[in-house]
């Protein structure tokens, strides 16, 4: 629906990109299939791989990696509609009925903990799942339609480079915890200040609006950092949890910086 409403007023260039670069003042956007666009700003709107920001030489500020091993399930028992999340030892669970008869399932915590417990097999997905408390009752009679997936789920930011016009929008500016629920809000609200900034340097030729929105994502980042930190400090009952305690260490030293007891990611 929103590439319907932008494709009605723009020039429309369907491809992947594959590599960028500043000239003059001046992006040239080289797409895979050979052709090459040229545009006075980029907006990076390819959600959490920020896809054109690394391009360009821009990766994410990582806080910790938090990962989600999820499954979509066939909902048959329609009558269970709630959200639930649930905190466990190692993490925490969330469920939501979906539609058309689907619910979604998904175990939260760091990678290297969903690694050891080896999640990604469908018996040992199943197996936790039902040593929950309060989720596997209402996600009674839902299968799984596949075995579980997994998907980076932690707090991350991109500084934009305001000087050169590339801007990044959505989770490609910054990614949200979901238990914060603020994802698509703040989605949408990026999406809003980041028109104004570049309608002001594309009409007025004043880049102090893409400064300003730095800035503002910066600032959004910081405050969330400061919420999120307050809200994991609450949950006491597993101090010897290597999930718990990253985040209750983080909360005592006053900062959300966990990649530095991490180990490097691993695929599953």
């Amino acid at each position: 629906m929103m590439l319907r409403a932008a494709t009605a007023r723009v020039a429309h260039a369907a491809g992947k990109v594959s590599k960028l670069e500043f000239l003059g003042g001046t992006w040239s956007v080289h797409l895979n299939d050979g052709a090459i666009h040229t545009a006075r700003a980029v907006v990076d709107a390819t959600g959490r791989a920020a896809e054109l920001a690394r391009l360009h030489g821009l990766n994410p500020q990582r806080l910790d990696r938090l990962g989600s091993c999820f499954a979509f399930c066939e909902n048959r028992d329609a009558s269970t509609g709630e959200l639930m999340i649930e905190a466990v030892r190692d993490g925490w669970w969330y469920t939501a009925a979906l539609p058309d008869g689907r619910r979604v399932i998904a175990f939260m915590s760091d990678t290297d903990i969903v690694r050891r417990l080896d999640l990604g097999q469908r018996d040992r997905w199943m197996h936790a799942l039902g040593e929950t408390e309060h989720v596997h009752p209402v996600a009674t009679g839902a299968e799984p339609l596949e075995s579980p997936q997994f998907r980076g789920a932690g707090s991350q930011m991109v500084s934009c480079d305001a000087e050169q016009s590339l801007i990044c929008v959505g989770d490609a500016a910054s990614s949200f915890d979901p238990v914060s629920g603020q994802g698509i809000v703040k989605a949408l609200r990026s999406g809003v200040f980041a028109s104004y900034a570049i309608a002001d340097h594309l009409e007025r030729g004043d880049s102090d609006g893409l400064r300003r929105y730095g800035a503002f994502v910066k600032s959004e980042f910081a405050a969330y950092r400061n919420t999120l930190r307050d809200y994991y400090a609450q949950e006491q009952r597993w101090p010897d949890s290597v999930f718990w305690r990253r985040r209750r260490d983080s909360a005592l030293r006053g900062d959300q910086s966990l990649t530095s007891s991490l180990p490097a990611a691993a695929s599953l």
